[in-house]
């Protein structure tokens, strides 16, 4: 197991992953096997929510990715879905689609980074 002390410029924190790395291995990574896991899930559901404009649902969706994307270190996955619950509960200028694409693309990253803390 890597073990990352440095803060990262990449979509982790390392200062993070090294807080969870601390409960040891195996349970490091099961975490990682369970976020990863529910966070694909949760971004395929808001790809299928904006595609069939459910803008309200996407508020709860996007909410719940942003925390535990959050507490697993991808800060810039976090933001993103900050950024579709504001625009879902308060409808205000906002590409929606773009933001949603923004989250795919992003949580890409997130799943390479993780992948490679498990190796």
């Amino acid at each position: 197991m890597r073990r990352s002390e440095a803060p990262a410029v990449g979509p982790i924190d390392q200062r993070q992953i090294a807080r969870l790395q601390e409960l040891g291995d195996n349970d490091f990574c099961q975490l990682i096997r369970m976020f990863l896991d529910e966070a694909a899930g949760r971004v395929a559901r808001l790809q299928a929510i904006q595609q069939h404009g459910e803008t309200p649902e996407l508020a709860g969706v996007s909410h719940a990715l942003k925390g535990t994307s959050a507490a697993f270190g991808a800060t810039r996955l976090a933001a993103l879905c900050a950024a579709i619950e504001d625009i879902a509960v308060a409808p205000a200028s906002g590409d929606l689609a773009t933001l949603v694409n923004d989250v795919v693309v992003e949580f890409e990253r997130v799943r390479s980074a993780l992948t490679e803390e498990l190796a």
